[in-house]
């Protein structure tokens, strides 16, 4: 079973099977794997939104590092538009 797999074995069959869809079918679409990650966004954000009362000491470390965390998303998932001269 998957649980008997170790860790090491297991990355190594992940870089395998990354390696080989990149050289039989080319890279995955960059579009979907943006809408992907847009969508995952969404649904993280949804469920930040849920979370109830948060002692301060505990929230303020894991809001900063969830903000970080939706701006590298949106960074990298926004199309970059070219500068009007």
């Amino acid at each position: 079973t998957e649980a008997e797999v170790s860790p090491t074995n297991r990355l190594a069959s992940m870089l395998r099977e990354a390696l080989a869809a990149n050289t039989i079918g080319g890279k995955a679409d960059d579009d979907a794997r943006l809408r992907a990650a847009s969508e995952a966004l969404r649904d993280v954000q949804a469920s930040w939104a849920r979370v109830g009362y948060v002692a301060d000491v505990v929230r303020r470390p894991l809001n900063d590092r969830y903000q970080r965390a939706v701006r590298t998303i949106v960074e990298r998932t926004t199309p970059k538009r070219p500068l009007k001269a």
